[in-house]
């Protein structure tokens, strides 16, 4: 390591070949040494091996530049966007600059395009039109970023809302990879919220999947339902769920068949093997309310799609109709024995069981039976698979065509009789 002033004064030959070595050492070590030599020139190299640094003078010899380690490192200024320290002869203004403290920027057209830094990297922090696009194997476009609308789109350039996504699979998949296989578990959701006039955020409703562990399902199986909340201004409350057997459950109930030996209120689609049943359960209000603007049908029943009856609505009253139309009858005869028959009938009073104290006029189904079999639904002490009692029931209107013959046979005698005694009287 060596330095020299670079002056070879006059001097003996043993002296001037000394001084002379001196120099040509500091050139040959590039000025190698501790301290800074003295004195300086412009352009001038020195290792400064205090520091282990390669340094070389400016152009007007008032301070050094670094420009490495002496390992083989290159160190280089700072630079700023407008002009930064690595850059090409040809686009002085793109390159590599120093932003601040562990924070690189990369430049664009004096434009800092990406920053890095040990916190985070920051793509278009100066707020340009900079679109960002990536694309894949197949697509130029997989995401891009459209930065003069703010918007967002996976498989096009052009997206029209804040977030669009094209493509021939466009699918989105959410996994929780908790491993639960209790009710409730494997929770995925979507959850939408909003900002109040006060600044604050609320979440409105939410979208969220469950694993289905009750209601048909068991802890280890792949059974699902997905449930629809909404905010009703203190919590935000289960209002609709889709269950893993395709039951449908309306106004936040919680079993599938509400008011199906329980008290649960709520209304719900039953989905089974032979279709679905509709279940709806109250406390006071009117669990189903039909509303037509015009009179006509309101309710209309079919058996294997052909129709059987309605429920029809006129601008004063209800009609509860049955088909009874002549063309789909036949072998159509009189009722003969209609006096007979009703006086088979065995009119009861009687309470039900459930309400004790109030008693009312009526049949025994199974004796109604006997003598108008269409008038009673079900058999005589039937018993379902679950062991479970099925009741009979009794349409008492299908009771009027027989009583209706009845009278008139009555009418008949009577008037025959008044026949004979005005015959009598005259």
């Amino acid at each position: 390591m060596a330095t020299s002033d670079y002056v070879l004064a006059n001097a003996s030959g043993a002296a001037f070949r000394a001084d002379l070595n001196a120099t040509l050492q500091a050139i040959v070590s590039n000025n190698s040494s501790a301290t800074e030599p003295s004195p300086t020139f412009a352009f001038m190299w020195w290792v400064d091996t205090a520091n282990s640094l390669l340094k070389q003078r400016n152009t007007a010899n008032s301070a050094w530049i670094t420009l490495g380690t002496l390992d083989g490192g290159r160190l280089l200024k700072d630079g700023s966007s407008a002009a930064p320290a690595l850059a090409f002869a040809a686009d002085t203004d793109t390159g590599l600059a120093r932003g601040g403290a562990n924070q690189l920027n990369f430049v664009a057209a004096g434009e800092d395009v990406i920053t890095a830094s040990s916190s985070n990297v920051v793509i278009n922090e100066g707020g340009n039109n900079l679109d960002v696009r990536i694309e894949s194997q197949n697509n130029s476009v997989l995401l891009c970023t459209d930065a003069s609308t703010d918007r967002i789109g996976v498989g096009l350039s052009n997206p029209g809302t804040l977030v669009e996504i094209v493509g021939d699979e466009p699918y989105i998949t959410i996994r929780n990879i908790t491993q639960e296989d209790n009710d409730g578990g494997r929770e995925s959701k979507l959850i939408f919220e909003g900002t109040q006039s006060g600044g604050e955020i609320s979440t409105m409703a939410e979208i969220g999947a469950f694993h289905q562990g009750v209601n048909g399902g068991s802890s280890d199986d792949q059974k699902g339902r997905l449930v629809f909340f909404t905010n009703n201004n203190s919590a935000v409350n289960e209002v609709l769920t889709l269950g893993g057997d395709g039951d449908v459950l309306f106004c936040g109930t919680s079993v599938i068949t509400p008011g199906l030996s329980n008290t649960s209120t709520g209304a719900s689609f039953e989905k089974t093997t032979d279709g679905a049943s509709l279940y709806v359960s109250n406390d006071t209000t009117t669990p189903i309310k039909a509303n037509k603007n015009t009179t006509g049908t309101v309710f209309s029943v079919r058996y294997q799609g052909v129709f059987k009856g309605d429920i029809a609505v006129t601008t004063t009253s209800v009609a509860y109709n049955t088909s009874s139309d002549y063309r789909l009858k036949e072998n159509i005869v009189g009722i003969d024995d209609a006096i007979d028959r009703v006086k088979q009938l065995k009119p009861k009073r009687f309470n039900f069981i459930q309400e004790p104290s109030i008693v009312v006029d009526g049949f025994i189904a199974h004796e109604a039976q006997e003598v108008v079999p269409e008038s009673v639904t079900g058999t005589k002490d039937e018993i379902n698979e679950k062991g479970e009692p099925v009741y009979q029931g009794i349409d008492q209107s299908k009771l009027v065509p027989l009583l209706t013959a009845a009278l008139q046979d009555a009418i008949s005698q009577i008037e025959t009789l008044k026949s004979r005694v005005d015959a009598l009287e005259a």
